[in-house]
């Protein structure tokens, strides 16, 4: 769904409430990608990891596969760098924000035949996120624009990243069902 950025900064209360919520998380006005990224893991209580994937020309450019162990932001291959870090950004905001549905029983099986090698976890997650709500997707682009202005640094390889073994295998998974 495209969200219209400047259009954004005309909402004074989304504004205020994302900076609130940035400041709950103990971030200085000013931070490092690695700041925001300890602050998540400390709010969500578990390690996040970033990855790519060659993901189809209908699908989001991003999503979020979180498993008991981690939460696993992926987006598009194909995407720039700066365009792969808001869309990074974006999918972590809508679980700081607490966008997450009620998981719909009788689509588990019909997901567990597409997907028949993830984890249940990862499988509830994806159910948790079926719809694009327009007052979630505003709420998340706007913090992750907030947070786009307030980064002091871009510079955070997602390739130098200590990934565990069980998290890679997700990813490549992921990767391998979608062909």
């Amino acid at each position: 769904m495209a969200v219209n950025h400047a259009a954004l900064w005309t909402r004074p209360v989304l504004r205020w409430r994302a900076g609130r919520t940035l400041r709950k998380l103990g971030l200085p006005r000013q931070f490092r990608v690695e700041h925001l990224r300890e602050a998540l893991e400390a709010r969500l209580g578990k390690p996040i990891f970033f990855g790519v994937v060659e993901l189809p020309a209908a699908a989001p450019s991003g999503l979020v596969l979180t498993t008991a162990e981690a939460v696993l932001v992926v987006s598009d291959a194909q995407l720039r760098t700066s365009h792969r870090w808001h869309v990074w950004l974006h999918e972590l905001m809508h679980l700081v924000w607490g966008h997450v549905g009620k998981a719909e029983p009788d689509a588990l099986g019909a997901l567990r035949e597409l997907f028949p090698t993830l984890p249940e976890e990862v499988l509830a997650q994806m159910l948790t996120r079926t719809t694009c709500e327009r007052g979630h997707e505003v709420e998340a682009e706007m913090l992750a624009a907030l947070c786009h202005v307030r980064l002091a640094s871009w510079r955070a390889a997602e390739e130098a990243q200590d990934v565990p073994a069980e998290v890679a295998t997700t990813l490549q998974r992921f990767q391998d069902l979608l062909g």
